[in-house]
């Protein structure tokens, strides 16, 4: 939960360039609302977990705390997962079957591959914009 109170949003989701309306909402970040949440049961169950679920109430809110620590590691995911690339192809079998890989370490770099066993080409990230920016660029050929 300390990830939450220090920070209003920890990873940045790629939505395709699809940007949203202004809306009316709480002025408060998301990771603020969940993190109240999340210690509200903590307020309302201190002490000792077995004591907390020792009736019927104490765990049905037990149930209801996991399902929102799940939702909020859901929502805000404290590290960069894989993606699969939806708009470049393989430079080699030109297949959509790129996935991009994060960085596992602080050391490590990013990577691209291609998910076809058969192929398996991987990139590194500068690599991979340099073929990206070209598919994005490139005429396409006029049949005669």
């Amino acid at each position: 939960m300390n990830l939450l109170e220090e920070h209003d949003k920890l990873v940045s989701r790629d939505n395709g360039g699809i940007r949203t309306g202004m809306s009316a909402g709480i002025p408060l970040p998301a990771t603020m609302v969940a993190l109240d949440e999340l210690q509200s049961f903590r307020r309302a169950h201190p002490g000792d977990t077995l004591a907390w679920v020792a009736d019927y109430h104490g765990a049905a809110d037990a149930v209801h705390f996991a399902r929102a620590v799940k939702g909020a590691m859901r929502s805000f995911p404290a590290a960069e997962g894989e993606t699969k690339i939806t708009r470049t192809r393989c430079p080699r079998c030109e297949g959509l079957t790129l996935i991009w890989k994060p960085p596992r370490f602080k050391s490590d770099m990013v990577s691209v591959k291609c998910m076809d066993p058969v192929c398996g080409f991987e990139l590194d990230q500068t690599s991979f914009e340099m073929v990206s920016h070209e598919e994005v660029h490139r005429v396409p050929s006029t049949q005669a």
